[in-house]
């Protein structure tokens, strides 16, 4: 919602052209709410380690905070984490759709494969079960 919000904001300023980096934050930021949780930038947050990071992230879904915590977890699947990439990929899945909060308005079987390809190659053996659950599911379509 907050990165819809900025883009919103963006687009009825009349803004265009490419967004990167530091722009990217600070609209972010500007969409948040203000809580004593939120006040850790996403910058401080980019510095943590990633199992620090990922814990972030839960916290947010938790609050329902649910871009925030997606823009989180792939800083921290970036950094090779791979529970957060099983975590984005469950975001996408529709075999576990309305069972995992998420920012998207619709499934993605495509991205959520993905997501789980990328964490069983880094190492989480639950996203290997997670891409089997999708298959079955996709089986069952």
């Amino acid at each position: 919602m907050v990165a819809g919000v900025a883009l919103i904001i963006l687009i009825g300023a009349g803004a265009v052209g490419a967004v990167y980096g530091s722009d990217i934050v600070n609209w972010l930021r500007f969409g948040e709410k203000s809580s004593a949780r939120q006040e850790k930038s996403l910058e401080t947050i980019a510095t943590l380690p990633v199992s620090e990071m990922y814990a972030e992230a839960q916290d947010r879904i938790a609050a329902g905070e649910l871009n925030m915590a997606l823009v989180i977890l792939e800083g921290a699947a970036q950094r090779d984490h791979a529970r957060s990439a099983t975590a984005i990929g469950e975001m996408y899945d529709p075999a576990r759709w309305g069972e995992i909060p998420s920012p998207f308005t619709k499934p993605d079987p495509i991205e959520a494969r993905r997501w789980y390809a990328k964490a069983t190659e880094l190492g989480d053996p639950r996203a290997a079960e997670l891409m089997a659950s999708l298959s079955a599911w996709e089986e069952a379509q």
